[in-house]
C-alpha cells in the first residue's frame, strides 16, 4: 500500500509540465495559510484548491491509498489531541469555554490509583473535557497537517528528482544539502519496496502472518528489520563510492546536461504567485492572530 509514497509518477499533464521553481515557490502561499490560518472555511479552501491540483495532475486513483491512509490516521490523532488537550482550557482557565462533556473531572482522577495522578499532572489538576473550542482547534490543526501533506506530496509525485535538485541549486541552497535530502527521499520507496519484497519472500516460504500471535509478530518485524538495515548500509556504501569516482564534493563548478527553462506561463504563474504571497503577509502582518482575527 506504502510502496507509492514520495514517488514520481510519470504523467503528461498541466502540473507535470510546470518549473519545478514555479511548484516550490508555490508551495510557499500554500504553506503561509496553513501556518497563520485558524479558520476553518479558509484552510478547507485551501486544501480544496490543493485536491483540484491533485486532479489537474492526473494522478491514478491507486497511489492515493497511501497519503489517504497517512492522512487519515494522522489526522484523527490531531483532532483528538486537539479536542480533548484544549490548550485555552489549561492556560486561560479565566476565559469562558463551552464545555459540552468532563472526560475526567479532578476529583475524579484523584480516586483513581495510578491513572489519576499522571492525568492531573499533565493537566495541571484541570483534569480533562470536551469543548467546543477544542473541537474547532482540532479541525484546525488536523487540517493544517493535511494541507502540508498533501502540497508537499504533490510536488514530489509530479516532478522528477533530478527536477527538484536542479530547482533547488537554481534557487542557492547548497548542493550537498539537496543532495542528502533527495537521496534520502529517494530511499523510502526503494526501502519500502525491499519490504514488501522480503516479506513475499517470507511468505512463499510458508509464513502465516495473520496466524502469528504477538511474540510471533514481533520476531517477524525484527527479522525483516535487520534485512532492511543491512541492505539499506550495502546501498549507502556503494552510493558513497560512486561518488567519490565522480569526484563528488569538489569545488570546481558543476555542469548539467539538463537545464530548466520557464516559459511564459511558467513566468505569469510566477508572477500570480508572488502577488498572492505579498498579499497573504500583509493580510497576516495586518491581522496577527493575538487581534482575534483568523483568516
Amino acid at each position: 500500500m506504502f510502496r507509492g509514497l514520495f514517488h514520481y509518477v510519470d504523467k503528461n499533464s498541466f502540473i507535470h509540465r510546470i518549473d519545478p521553481r514555479v511548484k516550490l515557490f508555490l508551495l510557499l502561499p500554500i504553506l503561509l495559510l496553513a501556518i497563520a490560518s485558524n479558520g476553518v472555511v479558509t484552510l478547507l479552501f485551501v486544501f480544496s484548491f490543493v485536491i483540484m491540483l491533485y486532479l489537474l495532475a492526473r494522478i491514478p486513483r491507486y497511489r492515493y491509498k497511501a497519503i489517504l491512509t497517512i492522512g487519515l490516521l494522522s489526522s484523527i490523532s490531531f483532532f483528538l489531541f486537539g479536542s480533548f488537550f484544549y490548550f485555552g482550557f489549561y492556560h486561560y482557565p479565566e476565559s469562558s469555554i463551552t464545555i459540552w462533556l468532563w472526560i475526567f473531572r479532578p476529583e475524579q482522577a484523584e480516586s483513581l490509583p495510578i491513572v489519576g495522578p499522571i492525568i492531573l499532572a499533565l493537566t495541571q489538576g484541570r483534569g480533562i473535557v470536551l469543548a467546543a473550542e477544542g473541537v474547532v482547534w482540532g479541525t484546525v490543526t488536523a487540517l493544517k497537517f493535511l494541507v502540508a501533506l498533501f502540497s508537499s506530496n504533490l510536488m514530489i509525485m509530479t516532478s522528477k528528482p533530478k527536477e527538484i535538485l536542479l530547482a533547488l541549486n537554481n534557487l542557492g541552497v547548497p548542493l550537498k544539502l539537496t543532495f542528502v535530502a533527495m537521496t534520502a527521499l529517494r530511499f523510502v520507496p526503494v526501502v519500502m519496496e525491499e519490504w514488501y519484497v522480503t516479506l513475499n519472500a517470507q511468505q512463499a516460504r510458508g509464513l502465516r502472518i495473520k496466524k502469528l500471535d504477538i511474540k510471533g509478530m514481533l520476531r517477524t518485524l525484527t527479522n525483516t528489520l535487520s534485512t532492511l538495515i543491512v541492505n539499506s548500509i550495502r546501498r549507502a556504501r556503494i552510493l558513497a563510492l560512486a561518488m567519490e569516482t565522480r569526484a563528488f564534493g569538489a569545488n570546481a563548478k558543476k555542469i548539467s546536461y539538463h537545464e530548466l527553462n520557464m516559459t511564459r506561463l511558467d513566468h505569469a504563474l510566477a508572477i500570480a504567485i508572488a502577488i498572492a504571497t505579498v498579499f497573504i503577509m500583509a493580510m497576516i502582518l495586518l491581522f496577527p492572530y493575538h487581534t482575534g482575527y483568523t483568516l
